[in-house]
C-alpha cells in the first residue's frame, strides 16, 4: 500500500469519527433501529438501554451497515439479503436472552464502566506462557539434509 492510500476502517467503525459524527451517527442508528423494531418486533425486541450496551450497540450498527449494502449495492446477490434476515433472527434471539428485561439501573451493567480486561488478560498470562512455551518446545529443528 503506498502512502497516498488511507486506510479506509469499515462504516461501523467510529473510532476515527469526530463527536459530532458520532452523534450523527448513532442517531442515525436510533432511527433505523425504531424502524427495525417496528417491522421485525416479532423477533426484534430489545430494551430502550440498547444504546448503553456497547457490544449490542456495536451489532446492531454491524447489521444497519449490513442492511444498507444491501440496498445500496448493485452487485447484492438475493441470497445475501436472505442471509442478513437469518443472522437477524439469530442475533434478536441471542439479544432477547441476553439483555431482556433489563432496566439497566436494576442490573448495574454500564458496558462502558466493566473495564477488568487488564485484570482478566493478567489471570490469563501464567496460562498463555505455558501455552506459548509449550508450543515452542514442540517444533523440532529440522534435521540437516
Amino acid at each position: 500500500m503506498s502512502e497516498d492510500q488511507e486506510i479506509q476502517l469499515p462504516p461501523w467503525n467510529w473510532r476515527e469519527l469526530s463527536d459530532q459524527e458520532r452523534r450523527e451517527e448513532l442517531e442515525d442508528l436510533a432511527d433505523w433501529v425504531a424502524d427495525l423494531q417496528e417491522a421485525f418486533g416479532r423477533w426484534v425486541r430489545l430494551p430502550a438501554c440498547w444504546p448503553r450496551h456497547r457490544a449490542l450497540r456495536e451489532e446492531l450498527a454491524i447489521f444497519w451497515y449490513w442492511r444498507q449494502r444491501l440496498f445500496e449495492a448493485p452487485d447484492v446477490p438475493p441470497e445475501e439479503a436472505i442471509r442478513w434476515h437469518q443472522s437477524l433472527r439469530a442475533s434478536a434471539q441471542v439479544w432477547s436472552e441476553a439483555y431482556g428485561g433489563c432496566q439497566h439501573e436494576s442490573l448495574g451493567e454500564v458496558d462502558e464502566q466493566r473495564d477488568g480486561r487488564d485484570a482478566r488478560l493478567a489471570e490469563t498470562r501464567p496460562h498463555l506462557e505455558r501455552v506459548a512455551s509449550e508450543l515452542v518446545s514442540s517444533v523440532s529443528p529440522e534435521e540437516p539434509g
